[in-house]
């Protein structure tokens, strides 16, 4: 993987632009040169003469210009035409080269120098023909998952086909771009040998660290065999998308501990509703005032003894997660960074929720720049929705956290389990505007069993951390 300051483009200087820079050059030294022969011709011919050279050459400056401002891979890869021709910096010395023998041959009238000059220009053109060539009849694609872990690698395919008849394609690059609203990344596979009539499939391996939404493409297939005096490239505007899931950390034993003595008291107040409604638990011998009907039949004829199945109600609590992503108007890393460990311990409740808990709800209220909300039965089925959900919700100075109270007000029961995560401090004092009325009045009840916590590393470092 590459940074985007290594982009292609930043290396390689523009073939066109260099051409008629050296034209516009050219014409006007023999303009200047060869005086004599110049006044042969009429006033219209030297000053159209004149003209072409200098717009030429000013051409030629202006596209080697808007090539180096470019630079860093900045310009967008598919403006234009799919077509990309350049001088690498070894065929921009060869063709210095050749110049300095053409201009020398002809001031200095010698057919040895114009010798030289001819055979180093077949290399240089057989060079530009060759890339050409392999560049023909080509097919790119790309495939890839559709998901990912933050901070998880995964594989990333890259299938290059040649469907010429005879001619191999030999020594190719493939950069393909990957970008997001804040980092731009690189990737390069080179292929030795692709044969007539076949393909060749190769991966990068991409370990994307920020949650949310990444575009792959344009690619841009490059190749400078066989001399690498001329490189010549072909885009193909092949899109993708990967949805990249927030991180998931574990939570502690003593986490898990807590989570248990509360579903225990809130058992306490509820009834049972009756003996098949509850979790199986056991099966047992039958004793006297036992339900005649939980006797298993089957099990009673295995022992020659009465058993009857034991049920105990339900542990599972429903699980009414809260989260509020407020940051400044203008955050910093470390408000940024508040955010994301909000969001994966966000996250990680769920998800071990919803793998350890049956029957039960899970509802997911967010407040940051959108208010959104998720709603599911337990189960892992759920996990892959949730992770989603979670992936695109971003922070924001104008937070709904008093939505989340009221929320947390209209469906308060003993039957749920409230929790509440957010980005504020009680140092800087943001979390005590949230309770005490400036966004809105909440009386001490509705927040009574609202378990609180502060999205800080010194926070939850006693009971979640990051795998």
């Amino acid at each position: 993987m590459q940074d985007d300051r290594d982009d292609l483009d930043s290396r390689s200087i523009p073939m066109s632009g260099l051409l008629a820079l050296l034209i516009g050059f050219g014409m006007l030294l023999a303009y200047f040169k060869f005086v004599d022969r110049m006044d042969q011709w009429s006033l219209t011919q030297r000053q159209t003469y004149f003209a072409v050279g200098v717009v030429s050459g000013l051409w030629g400056l202006r596209q080697l210009l808007v090539g180096y401002s470019s630079r860093g891979g900045r310009r967008p890869l598919g403006r234009g035409s799919r077509h990309r021709r350049h001088f690498p910096r070894p065929g921009l010395v060869y063709l210095l080269i050749m110049i300095v023998m053409f201009v020398g041959a002809a001031i200095g009238h010698s057919n040895m120098l114009m010798l030289v000059f001819g055979l180093m220009a077949g290399p240089f053109i057989l060079n530009g023909w060759a890339t050409f060539s392999m560049l023909k009849r080509i097919r790119v694609t790309r495939r890839m998952p559709a998901h990912a872990m933050a901070g998880e690698p995964f594989s990333v395919d890259i299938t290059v086909e040649n469907h010429k008849r005879l001619l191999s394609s030999w020594l190719m690059t493939v950069r393909d771009r990957i970008a997001n609203e804040r980092e731009r990344l690189n990737a390069q596979i080179l292929f030795a040998r692709v044969p007539c009539r076949g393909q060749h499939t190769g991966h990068y391996q991409l370990r994307l660290m920020q949650r949310g939404l990444y575009h792959f493409g344009p690619i841009l297939l490059t190749t400078r065999f066989p001399f690498g005096l001329v490189e010549r490239g072909l885009l193909f505007d092949v899109a993708d998308e990967i949805l990249v899931y927030p991180r998931v950390g574990r939570l502690s034993s003593s986490w898990k501990r807590q989570n248990l003595t509360g579903s225990e008291l809130s058992q306490r107040q509820q009834q049972r509703r009756g003996a098949f409604d509850d979790e199986f638990h056991r099966i047992r011998e039958f004793r006297r005032g036992d339900n005649p009907r939980a006797i298993h039949w089957r099990t009673s004829a295995r022992h020659n003894q009465l058993m009857v199945c034991e049920y105990r109600p339900s542990r599972d609590r429903d699980l009414l997660l809260l989260v509020d992503l407020w940051q400044p108007t203008d955050p910093r890393d470390v408000d940024v960074d508040h955010v994301e460990l909000a969001v994966s311990l966000a996250a990680t409740i769920c998800v071990e929720h919803l793998r350890e808990n049956r029957d039960s709800q899970v509802s997911l209220l967010v407040a940051g720049r959108r208010y959104e909300s998720w709603d599911s039965l337990a189960g892992p089925a759920s996990i892959d929705p949730l992770l989603k959900a979670l992936a695109t919700v971003e922070g924001d100075a104008r937070s709904q956290s008093e939505r989340l109270l009221e929320a947390a007000q209209a469906r308060r029961s003993a039957s749920v389990r409230t929790i509440m995560v957010t980005t504020r401090s009680r140092i800087d004092g943001s979390l005590d505007e949230v309770f005490n009325g400036k966004n809105g009045n909440h009386d001490g009840g509705s927040t009574a069993e609202l378990q609180l916590i502060e999205a800080r590393e010194r926070t939850v470092a006693e009971f979640f951390e990051l795998q």
